[in-house]
């Protein structure tokens, strides 16, 4: 309402497109036309406060579309308009999500059916580190682990076949080995892997049919400390001379014989008999024999002169001569029978005439000479029986 400038009338209303009417609205734009009010609806989705769009009738609504709703989708909930009101729908509660997922750490990313992520348990996820002597492992609060397995369980890296407990794969018993750090038992002996150290005198870990367990050396075999032509392990963890070797006792040679000084396969014992290869022509340390017409011991000349009255020397049959060729030999009986005493010593203990016999050193027996004894009553009288032989008075 403005003065007309006039006497009548003094005021008159005019136009005025900035006086712009109000609908309460907040989905309509308040305009003038012509100094008409109107009031043109706003673009769909126009914000109307709040949360609030404008629909396409001009109205203040939650919603056109779920994505006029706030928030963002994802695989646990995705927005939702119903009836112009804003919502979710939820995945249901447990479900995997397909993405974000790490491979062995003992757990599960999953929805909780109200949009929100969890994460679960989950066992079967084990840690694999590829290693054949530890365990991929997830304990119950889903914490993973690759705890060694237990020492000697089996694994195969090239030559390697037993886990040494701390999740190493080595070599077990009895394999060959160059060093200690490569066996289970982190002891390398006798170039195989051993189950202790093995340090006793004639013990060894590479024993046929005891490989890799330290194990007595056979008696005569040697260890490498009991070594050589002249020793050898016993059955006592101790060296022992072998035949031939220099002993003071039988306990000290592997014979357990000790003869004249010399570790010898038998007792040797006699008299014309030696281990001595010097008095024998055999190998030391092996009983025979004194060689014939010799008495390196004095054994026969030790024994009573003779008939005869020659001191005799060895026959080389283990036994002393008591007559020396040629000698005349004293008379004697057999069955009966005297032989005289031009009957001639043939060397080795008896008489030779070509006929009868004498049957010295040995006993007479009922048609012929004794050839053995087992005891003195076989022998001349005086004489004695030893390993059945008869040795003269």
């Amino acid at each position: 309402v403005v003065c007309s400038g006039m006497a009548m009338p003094l005021t008159v209303s005019i136009t005025d497109n900035n006086d712009l009417p109000d609908d309460s609205n907040p989905c309509t734009t308040d305009t003038c036309n012509n100094g008409n009010p109107a009031f043109a609806n706003k673009s769909q989705g126009t914000n109307c406060g709040g949360t609030q769009v404008c629909n396409a009738s001009g109205q203040c609504v939650g919603c056109n579309a779920p994505t006029d709703c706030m928030g963002t989708d994802d695989f646990c909930k995705a927005r939702t308009c119903n009836n112009q009101t804003c919502g979710f729908n939820y995945t249901a509660n447990g479900t995997d999500l397909p993405t974000g997922q790490m491979t062995g750490d003992c757990k599960v990313l999953e929805c909780d059916g109200a949009g929100n992520v969890k994460t679960s348990v989950l066992q079967s996820d084990v840690p694999v580190d590829g290693n054949q002597c530890t365990t991929d492992a997830c304990n119950a609060q889903g914490t993973p682990s690759n705890p060694p397995t237990a020492i000697n369980s089996a694994c195969s890296v090239g030559a390697n076949n037993a886990c040494d407990g701390a999740g190493n794969c080595k070599k077990s018993n009895g394999l060959a080995c160059a060093a200690g750090s490569e066996c289970v038992s982190t002891r390398c002996v006798d170039g195989v892997c051993c189950n202790s150290a093995c340090t006793t005198l004639c013990e060894a870990c590479n024993v046929a049919g005891s490989v890799g367990t330290c194990t007595a050396v056979p008696k005569g075999q040697d260890d490498g400390i009991c070594t050589g032509a002249t020793q050898s392990c016993n059955a006592s963890n101790d060296c022992d001379n072998e035949l031939g070797g220099a002993c003071a006792a039988p306990s000290e040679c592997l014979s357990n014989f000790c003869a004249e000084g010399i570790c010898c396969n038998s007792s040797c014992s006699g008299v014309c008999r030696s281990c001595s290869m010097a008095k024998t022509g055999l190998v030391t340390g092996t009983c025979g024999n004194v060689s014939a017409n010799t008495d390196p011991d004095n054994e026969c000349a030790m024994a009573a002169a003779s008939t005869c009255g020659d001191t005799g020397m060895c026959d080389g049959a283990g036994a002393c001569q008591k007559y020396a060729a040629g000698t005349v030999c004293v008379t004697q009986s057999c069955a009966g029978a005297i032989q005289s005493n031009a009957d001639q010593c043939n060397g080795i203990g008896t008489c030779v005439d070509g006929g009868a016999t004498d049957c010295d050193p040995y006993a007479c027996g009922a048609t012929a000479c004794k050839t053995s004894c087992l005891s003195n009553a076989d022998c001349v009288p005086g004489g004695y029986c030893s390993n059945t032989i008869c040795f003269p008075p």
